[in-house]
């Protein structure tokens, strides 16, 4: 059956192998920063259907281990025991763009100024991705942006009482 996130990676230029193996050496920064904008996009748009898929249904032991990559060896261990495991995203990680309140934030905890795309990042979560194709392809692994829960948000809300009761 597949996965409707893998349907849309295989028409992008971040799958294509032989600038994988470069680690995109040769794709443009713009390029590759607006095919990971437009997988974002995707993913937010679709966010119901990718529950819906990752849950599957009712009766099935789904696994879902945290946000910390699982190995290929354990999931393939573990085939015989556990239905279905739901993998964070590693590429939606990747996805983010930094808004104010992260740079300032960062600044604040002494951190440096954010450099461009990295690129041996992306090659080893789309190697990670295409290592599992199998497995989804199989309806045994699917993939949800649970990292999209943990980022910064665009404004943070200050709380504050009017009376200084609460």
């Amino acid at each position: 059956m597949g996965s409707i996130l893998f349907d849309f990676l295989a028409e992008s230029v971040l799958f294509r192998e032989r600038d994988l193996d470069e680690h995109y050496a040769n794709v443009p920064e713009a390029e590759l920063s607006a095919a990971l904008q437009q997988y974002r996009e995707f993913c937010l748009a679709h966010q119901r259907e990718l529950m819906a898929e990752a849950t599957g249904r009712a009766n099935c032991f789904t696994l879902f281990p945290g946000m910390h990559p699982v190995p290929l060896d354990l999931l393939k261990q573990s085939a015989l025991y556990v239905e279905r495991y739901v993998l964070a995203d590693p590429l939606f990680a990747l996805t983010e763009a930094e808004n104010d309140a992260g740079r300032a934030m960062r600044s604040y905890l002494g951190g440096g100024s954010k450099k461009g795309l990295d690129r041996q990042a992306l090659s080893r979560a789309v190697r990670s991705l295409k290592g599992l194709t199998p497995m989804i392809a199989a309806d045994y692994v699917k993939c949800l942006p649970v990292s999209f829960l943990f980022e910064v948000p665009e404004h943070l809300p200050i709380y504050f009482s009017e009376n200084r009761l609460n």
